[in-house]
């Protein structure tokens, strides 16, 4: 005669909590964050100005201080080395479907090197360290020849 199995409810109990637990847990895991919403244009009048990172990221710094991130699809070779670019439209807005040309400087010219498609805006945060930054011109403000500079001691 075969003696039944008695298993505790304590033990079935905390068994099922713990896979419960395991399984939630893995699906919160799985589950990614959701993606900021991208834009396929901005308008060209909101632009205020740009900041290329390398030469497939460009921020582009709105006057509302919106900040929104362009990945180009591929690489465009130049562009960072450059750091000036042109694009031409015919439309009020700059989209992800537009095309940027790397603008190259030979003496007090510019000289149009590779053009490259651009990618979706992505909203962008910047790191808290880069925020002080944003907030600065990239450029110093021109000091007149006859005021001494006031960082200049």
């Amino acid at each position: 005669m075969k003696t039944p199995v008695v298993l505790s409810t304590k033990v079935i109990s905390t068994s099922v909590l713990a896979t419960t637990l395991l399984v939630t847990g893995l699906a919160r895991a799985e589950t990614p964050a959701p993606k900021p919403k991208t834009e396929t244009c901005v308008q060209i009048i909101q632009i205020d100005h740009t900041k290329i990172l390398d030469d497939q990221n460009i921020l582009f710094y709105m006057k509302d201080r919106k900040i929104y991130k362009n990945h180009l699809p591929n690489r465009c070779a130049g562009l960072k080395a450059a750091d000036t670019f042109r694009y031409r439209t015919s439309q009020s807005q700059l989209c992800n479907v537009d095309i940027i040309t790397v603008l190259n400087r030979t003496g007090g010219d510019f000289m149009p090197g590779p053009s490259c498609g651009l990618g979706v805006f992505e909203p962008y945060t910047p790191p808290p360290k880069e925020e002080k930054q944003a907030a600065q011109p990239t450029q110093p403000a021109a000091t007149p020849a006859n005021e001494p500079d006031p960082d200049e001691d």
